[in-house]
């Protein structure tokens, strides 16, 4: 287990042996790079976050075997699975019963804002195979799906594309299904 090397404040220091136990892991190593590039303020709310996402135990059992499943089947989804595989690995794993209301879990309706376009999007957070951008169904693989889980009302994920960064804002959950009991 590496160190929690974000923490909240204006300085982050990254020592060569700090760099050694990155390199391990890219995703990681890549967010500390992407947070540390932020502004402050941007910088503080996002290390907040790093600390703590929370996903139900039935969501994390079900995105384990996709994992397995893709990674045995020599899925392209190679670096997307590792991403999704270190979210879960730092994610604090709860009963739906223990879920603060206000996180998007798997199936949960969201509504987002672009805070760069201030255009309203509406996505449903889906597993791959039931994933169909068209009518909103965003795959927990695709790398804004995997940022959007566990995260909570009001939050802000920053993420590069290859069109440049983009910025969304959590802002409401529409609908999770823990709530109706579709877990």
């Amino acid at each position: 287990m590496i160190p929690d090397l974000v923490q909240p404040g204006p300085i982050f220091c990254l020592t060569p042996g700090d760099r050694a136990r990155l390199s391990d892991y890219p995703y990681r190593f890549a967010r500390f790079m992407q947070l540390h590039d932020l502004n402050f303020e941007n910088r503080r709310h996002m290390t907040i976050r790093e600390k703590k996402i929370y996903v139900t135990e039935e969501d994390a059992a079900g995105l384990r075997r996709t994992i397995e499943a893709r990674r045995d089947s020599m899925s392209a989804d190679a670096a997307n699975l590792e991403m999704l595989e270190e979210e879960l690995d730092r994610a604090e794993i709860v009963p739906a019963d223990n879920l603060p209301p206000d996180v998007v879990t798997m199936q949960s309706r969201v509504r987002l804002t672009d805070l760069d376009s201030g255009k309203a999007l509406t996505y449903q957070l889906v597993f791959p195979n039931q994933a169909d951008i068209r009518k909103g169904r965003l795959s927990v693989l695709a790398p804004i799906g995997t940022a959007l889980l566990g995260y909570r009302v009001g939050d802000i994920i920053e993420w590069s594309t290859p069109g440049g960064e983009r910025r969304l804002k959590v802002e409401a959950i529409i609908e999770r299904a823990e709530a109706n009991g579709k877990a």
